[in-house]
This record gives C-alpha cells, structure tokens and sequence, in this order.
C-alpha cells in the first residue's frame, strides 16, 4: 500500500523491478493529465513528488461542500459531504452517504525503468517509477459496507 511514500522508492532501485507493487489513490504515470500537470508543477516548485492526491480530493470537497452548506458549520458541512460526487482530476469520486468514506478510482502501479512502456515519471529522481497497470474506477474499487454511523442529534 505504501511502496510510494517518501523514503521507500529510494530504497527500491533495480531490485523491485516488476517485483513491486503499490495500491493507491493516484500514480504519476497514471493516464489523468489533469492531475499529471498538477505533479509536474509541484516537482517542478518543491523538487519532491506529489503523492498527495487523496489530500487534493479531501480539501476541494471540503471546500464545495462548505460551498453547498454556505457555512463553516461542522453538522451543516457534514451533511452538505453526505452522497456528494466531485469530478476530481483523476475522475469521479463520491462521499458515501452512510459512512462518509470517499469512494474514488484505485491505481496498481508496478515499480519499473523510467523510460520503459508507460514510465514518463520517476520517483524520488531513481530513474525508475511507478507504471500504471490498472486503474479501478470507483464503482469497481468500492466496496459494501455494513457501517451503522451515528449521526449527531440523532
């Protein structure tokens, strides 16, 4: 789940070729060019790759949601988030109305040479990256859930 995170593509050069896969909410070599001119500006300002693509989702939503709810007001915000859909630049994604857990596309990327068949990006300047393999979207990558939330004032 983690193979991206800072530090770890560092540590994987050769070795992990086609050995190592990640699960994510958004690979950089994934095919969303709305998102991949986001990574690039922020490679280019920070000179560290943007892996923050579930942040990016998290913080447009709270604020269409607060938009919606014309507030600040947790319970009216919180409400305004219940089945919401956003089109964020990796596609859709949708705040599950029973349990507000985001419903959004699954990216498997498989560690390989920069430069290989769907490898534009490195990680971590190593030369290598993540290639995208598959790409789930929401309706696929959701699963049921059996959560019984608590709504305050309920």
């Amino acid at each position: 789940m983690n193979a991206n995170n800072p530090g770890t593509p560092a540590q994987l050069g050769p070795w992990g070729v086609d050995k190592v896969g990640v699960l994510w909410n958004w690979g950089h070599n994934a095919p969303t060019p709305e998102l991949e001119k986001i990574y690039v500006e922020y490679k280019k300002k920070y000179n560290e790759d943007f892996i923050f693509a579930a942040h990016w989702n998290s913080m447009n939503m709270l604020l269409a949601a607060m938009r919606r709810a014309k507030s600040t007001d947790t319970l009216k915000v919180a409400a305004a988030l219940e089945g919401m859909k956003y089109k964020s630049p990796m596609g859709e994604v949708e705040m599950r109305k029973t349990d507000h857990q985001l419903q959004a596309p699954l990216f498997l990327g498989i560690w390989a040479k920069q430069g290989s068949k769907g490898v534009k990006y490195d990680a971590e300047n190593t030369g290598y990256g993540f290639r995208s393999e598959v790409v789930w979207d929401s309706y696929i990558s959701s699963q049921p859930t059996s959560c019984q939330m608590k709504r305050p004032g309920a």
